[in-house]
């Protein structure tokens, strides 16, 4: 996890009542710049334990993109490559395994194989007395399918101010609370990148020219979340931030986008709402 300044600010009630601001090096305040559509339809995240050396994965991928055509703009993925088939595939490759995927592999799991998954950080029961987090691809379509139509506790929008020649990124992330949450809340943002190319074993074959998709690259917050202060009552918004986040020179910006979620913290994993945003158009 790589950042230079974080920052929270907190709407404490729908009469934008607003709380300290740390400035940075412009006027404007989260607030100002966050458009949070409170209209928004439920999206559903899916996040997929994986690897290059995994010869079963490549069958995850494919109905993943069988659920993202279902649900197109109701579901989004990202792929964690973690565990002791993540390696890569083909010497001279990116090596595509992070710290912060090892550490959310630890907190959602531990993974049991790869291809494994995480629909929404629900636990399900999955034979009788076991409840799972990660759960086999073989039981994501219909976990997505009962999870996209639940109700819309939160929204969220997100605006990313990237600098091509310093490639620094600026976030800034709101939540506006439909509905009334008691329990505590924990925001994530990552950063994923799409259209990697690197070798991918499937089965017996090795695709030199494989595209991975939706790869974690960074999370900006602690792995686990930051915590969403305030009063958490329907009507009011919440705001995070972080600037001068410096871009890698050899992940491309145009295929980078941030990922956000909010979700339940202690005794319950479970995401409320998530939202993305490219870096660039």
């Amino acid at each position: 996890m790589r950042y230079a300044v974080v920052f929270l600010v907190a709407l404490l009630t729908a009469c934008s009542e607003i709380g300290p601001y740390i400035q940075l090096d412009d006027n404007a305040t989260p607030a100002d710049t966050v458009a949070v559509d409170t209209t928004q339809s439920r999206v559903v995240l899916l996040e997929i334990f994986t690897g290059a050396s995994c010869p079963n994965c490549p069958k995850g991928r494919q109905i993943a993109d069988n659920l993202m055509g279902t649900y197109a703009g109701r579901l989004q993925v990202v792929e964690i490559h973690q565990g002791p088939l993540a390696h890569p595939a083909q010497q001279g490759d990116p090596d595509l395994r992070t710290t912060d995927g090892d550490e959310l592999a630890a907190y959602l799991g531990p993974p049991p194989y790869w291809p494994v998954g995480a629909v929404d950080r629900r636990a399900y029961q999955t034979s009788p007395g076991v409840w799972q987090t990660l759960v086999d691809r073989n039981l994501w379509s219909s976990l997505v399918a009962a999870a996209v139509d639940s109700p819309l506790k939160v929204a969220l929008g997100a605006q990313a101010s990237f600098d091509e020649a310093s490639r620094k990124l600026k976030v800034d992330v709101g939540v506006r609370f439909l509905r009334s949450v008691e329990e505590a809340l924990h925001l994530t943002v990552m950063l994923v990148e799409d259209s990697i190319v690197a070798a991918q074993l499937d089965g017996v074959t090795l695709i030199t020219d494989y595209v991975h998709h939706d790869v974690l690259r960074d999370i900006l917050t602690p792995f686990s979340g930051t915590p969403v202060t305030g009063n958490r009552q329907a009507g009011t918004s919440w705001y995070w931030s972080v600037a001068d986040y410096v871009l890698p020179p050899d992940w491309n910006a145009r295929h980078c986008r941030v990922v956000v979620l909010v979700a339940r913290s202690g005794g319950s994993y479970e995401v409320l709402q998530s939202h993305q945003i490219k870096l660039l158009p």
